[in-house]
């Protein structure tokens, strides 16, 4: 894998943290590697923070420089007349801060007394604005740096008064579009279970030995659409899907689909830099920015995975039927309940409760710290998992109180039956959303988790 291009970020964070951190979370959804003062956790301990400045200064391939009116914290006297000494400071500097010193350890020595010598790192510079009040006003230390930034040094750099258009403006910068490696969308921000996920099986065979088929025939054009009941996992299956089989597309992108706004919010959202980043229409109409999308999708990206979520509604499966006949090639996989159709287009996956073998590795799960599982918690978890009907999302939850409490799975098997008949008056509950609610009894906040399994079950 090729060396990501790596870019510094500096500023005040009292006063331009937030811009920062949104600078380098976009940054890094384009792929670059992002280095602030905030994250200098790999220099060993031993280092001062100027010395963690200057090493991170000269790994990074080009800086962008925030300059507000706050000069933040200041340096410690010793290190000024340490790097004195290395001609990395204008004469008569008596005080300097650490942000300052990130703007003069990537310049070359000697631009701290040649006029027009340039930055050694490439550099985006942008300096706020004076609005005329009291809490923009430089500190003393800070209108020594701005001035001497403005007027003593040959550098670019643009003026701004809001913190969309520096983000705008980086974007636009050729600097930055010369270093920016490929671009390959992915905004699934849903993490994978690794190896806790127990349907891998599912994923090979329903899911991408379909797909290769297709594939295989001469198609371009792929649509699936997982169903199952409330709490089967079909999110997650889908998630695990992406995450496991992203390397065969050139973008792997997620929108929500819970109603019919939900979705053409999110589909529309699909421009934004963390995903398609399509600059252009970022102050366009929603109508636009969809529309944008669907040409992007069509024309840029020869082979895509596009996963449309949580499909509950008739309406909103008309909707996204509609949007996804307008794309003519990638892979859609939806999810959503079950007697729902997005047409003859998509192919349906029917999402089965897990077998009680696989029920019983996802309680084992829950097991930590490299405790030896009895014999007898090997056959209560096989019970539980045949008790509570293969359903995920209460298997789930017994992994976790497990994994919570420290417990023994008989132990929690006991306590469950018990649960069972205050919430149902059964011996052991014989449907899966009794078995899910019991389940969820024995969490820590039972009322908060019951109501949340009998919205979703």
């Amino acid at each position: 894998m090729a060396e990501k291009v790596k870019v510094f970020v500096s500023a005040v964070t009292a006063e331009f943290g937030s811009l920062r951190n949104e600078i380098a979370r976009q940054l890094g959804a384009m792929g670059f590697e992002v280095w602030y003062q905030e994250i200098f956790s790999q220099i060993p301990e031993e280092a001062t923070l100027l010395d963690k400045i200057r090493y991170y200064v000269d790994l990074c391939d080009l800086g962008i420089f925030i300059v507000g009116h706050k000069a933040g914290c200041l340096s410690k006297p010793d290190e000024i007349h340490r790097y004195k000494n290395d001609r990395r400071l204008p004469e008569g500097w008596q005080q300097v801060s650490y942000t300052q010193w990130e703007f003069f350890l990537s310049a070359m020595p000697e631009v701290v007394s040649e006029d027009k010598t340039p930055l050694r790192l490439p550099h985006i510079i942008f300096v706020a604005m004076d609005r005329g009040d009291d809490e923009c006003k430089d500190d003393d230390l800070q209108a020594q740096f701005r001035n001497w930034l403005v007027h003593l040094t040959c550098v670019d750099r643009e003026a701004f008064d809001n913190e969309d258009f520096v983000i705008r403006r980086i974007y636009e910068n050729p600097k930055l579009r010369i270093l920016r490696p490929h671009h390959r969308p992915f905004n699934l921000r849903h993490s994978s279970l690794g190896s806790r996920f127990v349907r891998g099986d599912f994923l090979q065979s329903q899911i991408q030995r379909r797909y290769e088929e297709s594939r295989n025939q001469g198609h371009t054009f792929h649509r699936r659409f997982i169903t199952g009941l409330g709490g089967q996992g079909k999110t997650q299956t889908a998630v695990e899907y992406a995450h496991r089989y992203k390397h065969q597309f050139d973008a792997v992108l997620f929108v929500s689909a819970s109603s019919v706004e939900d979705f053409e919010t999110s589909f529309a959202e699909l421009h934004a830099i963390d995903a398609l980043n399509l600059s252009d229409y970022r102050a366009k109409s929603r109508e636009e920015q969809r529309d944008a999308v669907v040409r992007a999708l069509n024309a840029e990206y020869a082979n895509w995975l596009l996963i449309i979520d949580n499909i509950d509604d008739p309406h909103v499966a008309k909707i996204v039927a509609r949007q996804a006949s307008q794309l003519t090639n990638g892979f859609v996989l939806a999810t959503g309940r079950r007697q729902l159709s997005l047409g003859a287009a998509f192919d349906e996956i029917v999402l089965p409760d897990l077998d009680v073998d696989a029920g019983a590795r996802c309680i084992l799960s829950g097991i930590q710290g490299g405790r030896i599982v009895t014999e007898q918690e090997q056959i209560d978890a096989r019970r539980l998992a045949e008790e509570l009907g293969g359903h995920p999302q209460a298997l789930e939850l017994v992994a976790n109180c497990v994994s919570k409490y420290g417990e023994t799975i008989s132990e929690y098997r006991e306590r469950w039956i018990g649960q069972c008949k205050i919430a149902s008056g059964l011996e052991l509950p014989s449907d899966e959303i009794t078995s899910a609610v019991a389940a969820a009894q024995l969490t820590v906040d039972c009322d908060q988790e019951v109501s949340q399994y009998g919205g979703v079950a």
